[in-house]
């Protein structure tokens, strides 16, 4: 059985003008450093439909946490959570990259992800 199986994965933006958008190319290029090479993505909307069909959102930093609350409808049993709390390292904000020169946000980004994510899996084994 493998992580498909068990998890249902979606990303979605709060801000209007990531909709409809691919991934960046740094970031395309920092994930394909990192091995990950069958990627695509579109760029959507979270929507209030998305408060009930998984049990946890997370946002990267304050903002996008208080947005998500924001939203959260009263009935909603999503659990809304940074991150980065999972980061063993201690690096609770994963800050956009997106206006740096160059691709070091890009990679530190996807370090810090990766780092939250495996804690956040070992933790809720299912």
């Amino acid at each position: 059985m493998g992580l498909s199986d068990l998890w249902d994965v979606e990303s979605a933006a709060i801000l209007e003008y990531h909709i409809g958008n691919g991934p960046e190319p740094r970031a395309m290029s920092t994930l394909r450093k990192a091995g990950i090479i069958n990627y695509s993505h579109i760029a959507r909307k979270i929507t209030i439909s998305d408060f009930y069909k998984f049990d946890w959102i997370f946002g990267m930093d304050e903002y996008i946490i208080y947005r998500l609350y924001a939203m959260q409808p009263e009935d909603s049993q999503a659990k809304i959570e940074l991150l980065g709390k999972y980061d063993p390292a201690g690096e609770i904000i994963i800050r956009d990259p997106l206006f740096d020169t160059g691709s070091a946000g890009f990679e530190k980004a996807l370090q810090q992800a990766l780092r939250s994510v495996r804690t956040f899996l070992e933790m809720n084994k299912v």
